[in-house]
């Protein structure tokens, strides 16, 4: 049924945002327009604008060719069952899959059977783990590498990050405490550049694309967690907003849109202050795009919103929650893909997405521009327009294969894979980054 709705109405999966949707902000003194833009059904809303124009011919780079949803969904669904078998066995979407790409399941091995902690201190440990890896998981270029000291493995891009981050989390590297296995805004303001580099270990021949912007934003959690003492503890602890989401005081269930808010506001600090603001408030991963409009501050109607750190954050606590807790996360159909290169470079090396003038891709891009801009904004669009495919060649509802699992299995491994088959594993389009994005 969502399928033929899909293909009858695509304007179904647009929902309707309205201020009673929205989860109050913890700073109840931020603007309606400010709120509603950090709010996390913006970016559905603002990119189905974006999607809209393109139906109509309105965008400046892209076509949108939905005749080839159907030959995208057979690939993706090629991808995942060769990887799990069956869709049961299809996880999330997760930093947690990156500590274990070899099989080898760090996070149990070291931090529940190689450690005494037990219950939720251990649910304390893997979202200290999960919030500053996947703070530090922007694209890391193709000569940047990661050797695993213990195994002799080398690791790249998503998982070398990973890996990495891991190590210098067990090392203690974040912890101002005897305690390792932890994140504090401490252990954060003791953080220097030189352990950064050194824990990932940059040299001039093994260079990490944004090194100085990953420390940066890591030096910015710390200042972060310190602000909000009521989500993450007097000790500013990232683990501790079990405690504000009442998990640890044993409540069975929470809405995303309760961990977003502590996602959205908690971490509203760590983004660059140099980025789009609207009635001078920072907004994070939000660019304004021509095509929308001339800039208006009263509404903030000239933005895309994107959020992609966050949602990755927001998903990759979901599944630790989910993981070493009974605590469920209700609502989750509300976040989006994501729009990063991997997702909408599959999607342009389907055909799914087509540039119009195809020597833009010769150059470089900045995140802000309006190529960059629409192409992310087009593909949480086709996301959403692809999983009912994906979910009519596998038999599945929408409860059963949650967009999350279509990411992991695999939009995502889907545009890695054509990337490898098309150009040695470059994305389709060069995008300047500074590590703090995507």
């Amino acid at each position: 049924a969502v399928l033929e709705r899909a293909r009858e109405n695509p304007a179904f999966l647009t929902p309707i945002l309205s201020e009673k949707s929205l989860l109050p902000m913890a700073d109840n003194s931020l603007p309606a327009p400010v709120a509603r833009i950090r709010g996390l059904r913006a970016v559905r809303e603002s990119c189905e604008r974006v999607f809209s124009l393109a139906k109509a011919g309105k965008t400046k780079f892209f076509d949108v060719d939905e005749g080839k949803l159907d030959r995208a969904a057979g690939f993706v669904c090629g991808v995942g069952l060769s990887a799990y078998k069956v869709p049961a066995n299809i996880p999330f979407h997760s930093r947690l899959r990156h500590f274990e790409p070899d099989g080898d399941d760090r996070v149990q091995r070291v931090l529940v059977d190689g450690s005494e902690k037990k219950g939720f201190d251990v649910l304390r440990s893997v979202i200290d783990l999960v919030v500053v890896s996947v703070l530090v998981d922007a694209g890391a270029g193709r000569a940047w590498s990661f050797r695993e000291p213990d195994t002799g493995k080398t690791f790249h891009s998503s998982e070398g990050l990973g890996i990495a981050s891991f190590h210098m989390f067990t090392s203690g590297s974040f912890s101002s405490m005897s305690d390792p296995f932890r994140v504090d805004a401490e252990g954060l303001a003791k953080l220097s550049l030189d352990a950064v580099k050194s824990g990932f270990q940059v040299t001039g021949e093994n260079p990490l694309v944004g090194v100085e912007g990953r420390f940066e934003l890591l030096s910015r959690l710390g200042g972060a967690l310190r602000e909000h003492p009521e989500m993450f503890g007097a000790d500013g602890r990232p683990g501790n907003m079990i405690d504000a989401l009442g998990i640890s005081s044993g409540k069975k269930s929470v809405s995303v849109d309760e961990l977003w808010s502590i996602v959205v506001d908690g971490f509203a600090s760590v983004w660059p202050a140099s980025r789009t603001k609207l009635l001078g408030v920072p907004l994070g991963d939000v660019w304004s795009y021509s095509p929308l409009g001339a800039v208006d501050e009263d509404s903030g109607a000239h933005l895309v919103a994107f959020h992609k750190l966050s949602q990755w954050l927001t998903y990759s606590l979901i599944d630790a929650m989910q993981s070493f807790s009974e605590c469920h996360v209700a609502g989750i159909e509300a976040m989006t893909g994501l729009p990063e290169y991997r997702n909408g470079g599959f999607l342009l090396d389907m055909g799914v997405l087509v540039l119009r003038d195809p020597s833009v891709a010769e150059t470089d891009h900045q995140v802000d521009s309006d190529l960059v801009v629409e192409w992310r904004a087009l593909t949480v669009s086709l996301l959403d327009r692809l999983a009912p495919y994906v979910r009519d060649i596998l038999g599945v509802s929408e409860e059963e294969f949650p967009l999350v699992k279509m990411l992991e299995a695999g939009t995502w491994s889907s545009g890695r894979k054509t990337a490898a088959m098309r150009r040695a594993g470059a994305p389709p389009i060069n995008i300047v980054s500074d590590g703090t994005v995507f």
